[in-house]
């Protein structure tokens, strides 16, 4: 693998997810991964990193060493929640297949609407009660 294009499908393909769901994960605009040239900006390292604290970023950047974070021994048990996933216990990941994740999402949208809805509410009742 000659690219960081090339390095990132491939590891987009090891997670078993389609290169739009890593974009939508990532905060990546459509079409970000395949429209890739030679490198990639910092501030989208920076939130693949966040969302895939095992992609090794060396690797990703330079092709050198291996394509996730070595454990060195950080993972002392996992747990398997079924179809769901599993929960790294001791270093705090948890892998989540992507459909789960995309429910997530919509669940976490939701509720930013309607935070908004009850902010709004209350700036009603605040402006009827001062009337």
């Amino acid at each position: 693998m000659d690219s960081v294009k090339e390095r990132l499908k491939a590891f987009i393909e090891y997670k078993k997810i389609s290169i739009r769901s890593f974009e939508n994960r990532c905060g990546l605009s459509y079409g970000y991964v395949n429209n890739m040239r030679v490198s990639i900006q910092p501030a989208k390292l920076k939130s693949i990193s966040l969302q895939f604290p095992d992609l090794n970023k060396s690797w990703l950047l330079t092709g050198e060493g291996e394509m996730l974070v070595p454990t060195e021994g950080k993972i002392v048990a996992t747990e398997s929640i079924g179809n769901y996933g599993s929960v790294f216990k001791s270093s705090g990941i948890v892998s989540i297949p992507a459909k789960v994740w995309d429910v997530i999402e919509k669940q976490a949208d939701s509720l930013k609407s309607k935070d908004k809805q009850i902010d709004d509410l209350i700036s009603l009742l605040k402006g009827l009660i001062q009337k």
